[in-house]
């Protein structure tokens, strides 16, 4: 199998996994380059092994949405929202366990767009990206999704400057969902907790700064939840009451693919120095 990169930045080349051939640039554009150079295949076996694998993911979400929680599971929270995610809506995503049940239960529709921290590592980026998202195109209806962490750590304050700006935007819609699992070690997804994090009212707060706020911890509430926070006439706060117990779940790559890299010895020197480059190229930015 040989490995493809088309990235627009040319240092990040081979920086996860060993390249064998290098495109720089934009990757629509390349992909528009190259679709003249790729034969036509009439038969339909990879697509079939796809689509198979596609139906059956889409199964288990759906059960893992289903799985009892108490009082609330986050994946049914998202999985709610799918059906009801405005088309021209923008969406922001924050770090931690909310960015599993974004990836695995929010389908976007066509033309929606979703910013997330590129390293999955900035805490508290999602309702910033949202306030400029809602800034740079106040006629369209944007969420933010975080947990109550990063709503601690800054979002309460980013709160006011939308309080301060709402009454500009040609469509006030703006959303804030708060997966309130109260879990003060910040991983969740099933790991042991560690000691309780502050129950603050979330949605209690937005309604002090004359927005709108709902909470809810009944899985039949969700749903209506959704409904309402989408159509108010004003920005809003949806604070979910969820289990922090629920697994992540995380993928398991193919066991096969993991000792062909391992036994290479070849491949794993690519990797080895591409690590080295990357990490001069970025100690010279610094200077």
């Amino acid at each position: 199998m040989r490995t493809i990169q088309i990235d627009i930045d040319g240092r990040r080349i081979g920086a996860r996994y060993p390249v064998d051939v290098p495109l720089v640039g934009d990757a629509a554009e390349t992909l528009r380059a190259l679709l003249a150079r790729v034969p036509e295949r009439r038969h339909a076996q990879w697509r079939g092994v796809v689509e198979s694998a596609v139906d059956r993911w889409r199964t288990v979400a759906a059960d893992r949405a289903a799985a009892p929680a108490e009082p609330l599971n986050p994946q049914l929270v998202l999985r709610e929202l799918s059906a009801r995610l405005p088309q021209r809506a923008a969406v922001a995503v924050d770090v931690g366990s909310v960015i599993y049940w974004y990836a695995r239960q929010l389908e976007l529709p066509p033309g929606v767009q979703a910013r997330l921290c590129g390293t999955l590592g900035s805490m508290g980026c999602a309702l910033p990206y949202a306030v400029a998202a809602k800034l740079a195109w106040p006629d369209q209806p944007v969420l933010a999704l975080l947990g109550d962490g990063a709503m601690q750590l800054n979002g309460l304050a980013e709160l006011i400057t939308v309080a301060h700006h709402w009454t500009e935007w040609p469509d006030p819609r703006l959303v804030v969902l708060v997966l309130n699992n109260r879990d003060q070690s910040g991983v969740g997804g099933g790991r042991t907790p560690g000691d309780r994090r502050p129950d603050v009212p979330y949605a209690g707060w937005a309604r002090l700064l004359g927005l709108h706020g709902v909470r809810v911890d009944r899985p039949d509430l969700i749903g209506p939840a959704w409904d309402e926070v989408l159509a108010a006439d004003r920005p809003s706060v949806l604070e979910a009451v969820v289990d922090p117990a629920v697994p992540l779940d995380v993928p398991e790559p193919a066991l096969a693919d993991l000792r062909g890299l391992m036994t290479d010895g070849d491949a794993a020197r690519r990797v080895r120095d591409r690590v080295i480059q990357t990490e001069a190229i970025a100690a010279e930015d610094l200077v």
